[in-house]
């Protein structure tokens, strides 16, 4: 036991090693240019403007890994906005790869005290071999600049701290409330998607003034995460206040929380996608909901183990409900499905008391652990080839693309197809108006001559300035280039109109 608990460290290899074999999808300006550019732009001491997840403890990670790489590798003498504007990717694959050791770490961290809280290599191998169940949130932890990289980390510590609390004899502490309250609160200023993981800390608090108390620690923990965006809560609270009380996508379509022709199929659609977590959920919730229905009859106490089952199956419906609002993607998902493995432990731990066959525990964990690597070795490698092959042929051919224009035509005004086609200038476009602009002098002075047609507005650009499309023809007569669009006879008939 003592130089098999090292084991755990396998499972976090294989992630860094995955991870970092993944291509990136070069200038995908949705989020990954949003969080860049309001990084750069704390960094450059501006304030920032985008709250939409509200996603400021990716920003300020991002504005940290600027500075260093700033200040290490700066060989232009460039000030901080210059150097990220001139060489956007580089500062996107380096925040990435921040934020992939620190989720190694956090699986590192979560199989080591696994082992020392639970006693068992084999559970704490099955916990972080549970973070796996879901290409969708590879996908993401892997390649994205976005919340849900470090919505795994914070799920990880989350799970640390429930086996933390587990096997603590003092319970009723009040540093449970104020852990907890701190791990919440920086989940919800990553991404609201944790806002299920809210409800847990109700079932395994004792106390009804505790309960109080962790649900009002909610409000400052909340702020301390978010103190870069505070002169916009205003804003804020408008978005998600539009977000609950419309059916639509983004605060759109008619008044209503849900839209129940779409809401009911989600359900089912999550429940399909996500076979592993479906079937660890419908069972807790089932021995959850016998278990306390026997303590009711009995009038007997309700145990520890029965309320942290009780209280993640909880979360887990709350997230499936949420979610299911405007369901077409896993990694809405994270902070739940990361939840399973945790869940899957209670569940047996429970169950295991009440089938008392000998030696059961000595196979039952190797065995479930071994059962779920071949299912993952079977349903993963094929995904993530896809994907993978997916960014690394998009980025070959747009590498190859801008070549060509390059070479072929250097004395062309070039208008970039905007917000959908994928190049620097778009990223950089779409990035800086969800900063509310605040780079938009500095990318002026760099790229004074760059041109868009706003596909959404019909119309054609120079950064934020609509542009007469007769004085770019007086200019530039026939030798200008529509790059990344029009994606369609349509699109074109509206372009030459």
């Amino acid at each position: 036991m003592k130089y098999l608990r090292y084991t755990v460290i396998l499972i976090p290899a294989l992630f860094l090693w995955a991870g970092l074999n993944m291509h990136l999808a070069k200038f995908a300006n949705d989020p990954q240019y949003v969080y860049l550019l309001n990084s750069a732009a704390m960094c450059d001491g501006k304030n920032v403007g985008y709250i939409d997840h509200p996603g400021t403890t990716v920003m300020q990670i991002g504005s940290g890994t600027i500075f260093v790489k700033h200040s290490f590798s700066n060989p232009e003498k460039l000030n901080v906005a210059e150097h990220v504007l001139t060489s956007p990717h580089k500062f996107i694959v380096s925040i990435r790869n921040v934020l992939l050791f620190l989720n190694v770490i956090g699986l590192f961290f979560l199989g080591w005290m696994a082992v020392k809280k639970t006693g068992s290599v084999w559970i704490a191998l099955l916990l972080q071999a549970f973070t796996f169940i879901s290409a969708n949130t590879l996908d993401h932890v892997w390649t994205k600049v976005s919340p849900e990289p470090l919505l795994f980390f914070i799920t990880c510590i989350y799970v640390i701290a429930i086996l933390c609390f587990y096997t603590d004899k003092e319970k009723n502490s009040w540093k449970w409330v104020i852990v907890f309250a701190l791990i919440t609160g920086s989940g919800l200023a990553t991404k609201a998607t944790f806002l299920p993981l809210v409800v847990f800390p109700l079932f395994i608090i004792s106390e009804v003034k505790k309960k109080i108390v962790y649900l009002a620690s909610l409000i400052p923990a909340f702020v301390l995460f978010t103190i870069p965006i505070i002169p916009e809560y205003k804003h804020m609270y408008y978005w998600f206040r539009d977000l609950i009380s419309h059916s639509g996508i983004y605060g759109h379509g008619e008044k209503g929380v849900i839209d129940a022709s779409t809401y009911f199929p989600n359900i089912l659609k999550i429940m399909l996608n996500n076979t592993v977590f479906a079937v660890v959920f419908i069972a807790g919730a089932s021995v959850v909901t016998y278990l306390l229905v026997q303590y009711y009859k009995n009038k007997k106490p309700v145990k520890q183990e029965v309320k942290i089952l009780a209280g993640l199956v909880a979360s887990s419906a709350a997230g499936i409900l949420m979610v299911a609002k405007h369901y077409h993607s896993n990694h809405y998902l994270i902070p739940v499905l990361l939840l399973t493995g945790v869940s899957l432990y209670f569940m047996l731990k429970i169950v295991l008391v009440k089938v008392r066959i000998r030696h059961l525990q000595k196979f039952l964990w190797p065995s479930l652990f071994l059962v779920l690597v071949l299912f993952l070795a079977w349903k993963l490698p094929p995904k993530m080839k896809y994907i993978n092959e997916g960014y690394r042929l998009t980025n070959e051919e747009m590498d190859a693309t801008q070549s060509m224009i390059e070479s072929d035509f250097p004395d062309y005004t070039k208008i970039y197809y905007y917000p959908v086609s994928l190049n620097k200038f778009s990223a950089l476009n779409f990035g800086d108006v969800y900063t509310q602009r605040r780079l938009l002098d500095t990318i002026k002075k760099l790229y004074p001559d760059v041109y868009f047609y706003n596909s959404i507005e019909k119309s054609i650009q120079n950064w934020n300035a609509q542009t007469n499309p007769d004085d770019l023809i007086y200019k530039h007569g026939n030798k200008i280039m529509l790059v990344g669009g029009p994606r369609g006879e349509a699109e074109a008939a509206e372009i030459t109109e």
